[in-house]
């Protein structure tokens, strides 16, 4: 009996969340108004400096892989220090 009535709850369940998953992706289609407004006027000098200089910072910095590759050969090392009980290793990392 436990097993049906978990079945129906999780059917109730998925029944009430599709509106709201439906409402949310109509809302996701439009534009909000603030963008619409924006893009009729002509920006400022001053702003499309601060577009150009942050496309140039964009180029500079590292992807985001890059990091993740450090993080996991530290905590690679360090489950090795630790496997090991090479304490002065795992605290180098």
């Amino acid at each position: 009996m436990n097993f049906k009535l978990n079945r129906w709850l999780w059917v109730a369940a998925a029944l009430l969340a599709v509106p709201f998953v439906l409402l949310n992706f109509n809302h996701a289609a439009e534009p909000p108004e603030s963008t619409a407004v924006a893009s009729t006027t002509k920006p400022s000098p001053e702003v499309v400096a601060l577009r150009a200089e942050v496309e140039c910072l964009k180029g500079l910095t590292p992807s985001q892989s890059h990091a993740m590759a450090d993080v996991g050969y530290h905590f690679a090392n360090c489950w090795f220090a630790a496997q090991k009980q090479n304490w002065p290793l795992a605290q180098f990392n």
